[in-house]
């Protein structure tokens, strides 16, 4: 039993290091505050000697920690690099649409939000049926923080190409993180899940879903 008490404490006293001593600022804010809400119930229950009951709680809270860190170590692609979509189209008037969009895709890579928004908007004025220009422009508005719009042409590639797993798994990002609506958010990682043919992919985002169902995430 001895043992069984000091294994509960030292879980205890790492997660109240965690909290307490600045290694939380490597852990999202809601993370640490629901890790702390259940951190400081184990403790009570830990005094009053109700160590089966402590032991719970101080796992929840471990449990959290755990699955942020590998979170954030296993980054969503979406934040840690993404790449824009190449245009294909036929050219029918004698305009060299070709060079336009390389020129397009130059200014995305140089990080020229503005010009390359130009350009893909003029792209789309010419072929509004292009799967690939509005992921490109979710994109670009996605690294310009206009997050709405990010999302409309996420939508809108989708529904031109519903196979597209990119434009599914900002989507799940964008309206999980910056939209606030994770019931939304978990309809386009279940989208994702549908089609991506990566296995591990496939696994972090089943296992996400179930996180954010288990823990009230859903809203």
């Amino acid at each position: 039993m001895r043992k069984v008490i000091l294994k509960f404490i030292l879980v205890g006293f790492f997660i109240f290091g965690v909290l307490k001593y600045g290694i939380s600022n490597s852990f999202s804010d809601d993370i640490v505050k629901t890790a702390e809400d259940y951190f400081l119930e184990g403790k009570e229950f830990m005094e009053r000697g109700e160590y089966e009951k402590a032991n719970e709680f101080f796992k929840k809270a471990q449990y959290l920690i755990k699955e942020d860190t590998n979170k954030k170590q296993s980054k969503p692609k979406d934040e840690q690099e993404v790449s824009c979509h190449s245009v294909n189209e036929k050219y029918t008037d004698g305009r060299d649409y070709k060079t336009i969009f390389k020129k397009a895709k130059k200014a995305y890579l140089n990080k020229e939000w503005d010009t390359a928004l130009k350009l893909y908007t003029w792209g789309l004025s010419k072929f509004e049926n292009n799967s690939d220009i509005h992921y490109n422009l979710g994109v670009i508005f996605l690294r310009k923080l206009d997050y709405f719009n990010a999302a409309k042409h996420f939508e809108e590639a989708a529904s031109l190409n519903y196979k597209d797993t990119g434009a599914y798994y900002n989507l799940g990002i964008l309206y999980e993180k910056y939209l606030d609506n994770t019931k939304k958010a978990r309809i386009y990682y279940r989208k994702y899940l549908r089609f991506v043919l990566n296995k591990e992919e496939k696994i972090k985002v089943e296992k996400w879903i179930g996180f954010m169902e288990k823990y009230g995430k859903i809203r």
